[in-house]
């Protein structure tokens, strides 16, 4: 059925309003966004729309004016539970590859999302990147293969405004890019979000050093640069550090030795200033770190003894 033009009017804007509140709150939050901050919705015309539905995929809001799909997901598991869809970027196009909901090309879902390709509609890709926490991109469907059971969905970048009256009205900023680096763009956000939600679960929320839990003052710091070889963004290459000792463990004010042992170096240690070098530099001199409880989320050891031999003031 061919939704009318009062239809389309009322999808554009209602679908406008969702972009732009899930754009502010993703700037707002990091760009990662909790299923709790999802799941809450947002109030459209006196009444609340929600964004999501937790068990299904692809989701349209019932009776809220919707024509096509208004998002689709794709969640990370708890440990031992089974990923259902393997959803994932496909580097060699720069596309995201996203799954039919069960066998059935003619299936009410996948009708939702085709929908959104033939009448050009973008919708929110909530990609998960650690347990209920999901990184949001506004996509548009480019393509649907029926044979492999899969839609091919494109981040969308500054020149498709132009072309959608829904991201017209939207108070969005697409990135000023080029559909040629889209897909790198898409891959270092996604794997950097990925890394330092898995750290910082891992580690309880929590600095490693001074155990500061305020999750927004918090990095996942990698052990060995991802530049260098053995820099992979897994956790036990990575440290949950508050933004002070981050820095201070980047600039060498710091260092961590492989036994999980903190030393500050001797020149900051003589050093006389406020309380924040006192008591958020000097006083984690010998401090043990706080360490994640699974042993496979340890930091590497011999990552750690290869950045402390690399700290010029060691022997001193």
């Amino acid at each position: 059925m061919v939704p009318s033009p009062a239809q389309l009017e009322l999808d554009r804007r209602r679908r406008a309003r969702v972009l732009s509140h899930v754009e502010a709150l993703s700037a707002a939050r990091g760009r990662v966004l909790s299923w709790a901050e999802i799941d809450a919705g947002l109030e459209i015309d006196g009444r609340r729309v929600r964004i999501a539905n937790r068990p299904r995929g692809i989701f349209r809001p019932q009776g809220a004016g919707f024509v096509g799909a208004l998002s689709v997901k794709t969640s990370v598991p708890r440990r031992g539970r089974r990923a259902w869809y393997d959803d994932e970027i496909k580097s060699a196009d720069g596309l995201f590859a996203y799954r039919y909901r069960g066998t059935n090309p003619q299936d009410s879902d996948n009708i939702l999302v085709r929908t959104c390709f033939t009448l050009r509609l973008p919708l929110l890709y909530l990609l998960g990147v650690a347990p209920a926490q999901y990184m949001p991109f506004i996509c548009k469907v480019v393509d649907d293969f029926p044979a492999q059971l899969t839609f091919m969905l494109a981040p969308v970048v500054a020149a498709d405004v132009a072309d959608s009256s829904v991201l017209k009205s939207a108070a969005i900023r697409p990135p000023m890019l080029d559909r040629r680096y889209a897909v790198r763009w898409a891959t270092q956000r996604l794997h950097q979000s990925r890394f330092r939600e898995r750290v910082l679960t891992a580690y309880g929320g929590g600095c490693t050093v001074c155990h500061l839990r305020h999750r927004g003052l918090l990095d996942a710091a990698h052990i060995i640069p991802d530049r260098e070889e053995g820099g992979d963004p897994v956790v036990p290459n990575g440290l949950s550090l508050c933004k002070l000792h981050h820095a201070a463990y980047d600039q060498q004010m710091i260092g961590i030795t492989p036994d999980y042992e903190v030393r500050v170096s001797p020149a900051l240690l003589l050093e006389r200033d406020g309380p924040v070098l006192e008591h958020g530099l000097k006083n984690m001199h010998r401090a043990r770190l706080r360490l994640p409880k699974d042993p496979g989320d340890l930091p590497d050891r011999n990552r750690l003894d290869r950045r402390w031999q690399a700290v010029a003031w060691r022997s001193a």
